[in-house]
């Protein structure tokens, strides 16, 4: 349970108004056209709200999608070691809008502690970036309630599957998902929950 915690956590979605959670099983894209570097992004980051976790980001050498590494930190803890957690990540250019694509790097955790569904599905978390200075980055994450309530009022062509209760896995290839993602632009609302990522100097 502690381990699915700090998964959300370390994505960032510590700033989640209800409990519910959505992720994809596939990712917002495997082209290498769409998926870009941008320098600025590498270095160790906190969340303005939050200092207890630090992020260091790094480009990943000879990766023909542009990935990231994200090492998580844990600070908040009463072991002599901070908690970690590596993710991979991508930023995909759609249209004027940047996406981060984050997913779980299962070689580079510890699978003893990890949770069945973490070691048996590639869950992606979506969120919006907005480069503001090279030391600020506006992070937005979408609503998952608000989804779901797309999804289900048809206004979004997607489907889902739940995993739980309020855990929901959206079971869309990428080409599906770029085209729902970008209607969802539209609905300003969706991206509610804004937080500041700040550098470490």
């Amino acid at each position: 349970m502690k381990t699915r915690l700090f998964l959300f956590l370390a994505a960032g979605m510590a700033a989640l108004n209800s409990c519910t959670v959505t992720s994809t099983l596939y990712p917002l894209s495997s082209r290498p056209d769409q998926c870009i570097i941008k320098n600025e992004f590498s270095g160790i980051w906190y969340f303005k709200d939050d200092s207890s976790q630090l992020y260091s980001i790094d480009t990943l050498a000879k990766n023909s999608l542009h990935e990231y590494q994200i090492l998580c930190l844990d600070m908040d803890t009463t072991d002599t070691m901070a908690d970690s957690v590596y993710f991979r990540a991508r930023l995909v250019q759609l249209h004027d809008s940047l996406y981060l694509d984050t997913y779980f790097e299962l070689g580079k955790n510890d699978k003893n502690n990890m949770d069945l569904e973490l070691l048996t599905v590639t869950r992606h978390f979506i969120f919006r970036l907005h480069f503001i200075s090279a030391d600020t980055i506006l992070f937005q994450e979408p609503d998952p309630v608000g989804v779901i309530n797309l999804i289900d009022k048809k206004k979004i062509h997607l489907t889902y599957a739940g995993l739980g209760e309020d855990n929901f896995l959206i079971l869309d290839k990428s080409e599906q998902l770029q085209k729902a993602i970008i209607e969802a632009e539209k609905y300003k609302w969706l991206y509610k929950n804004t937080r500041l990522l700040i550098r470490v100097k």
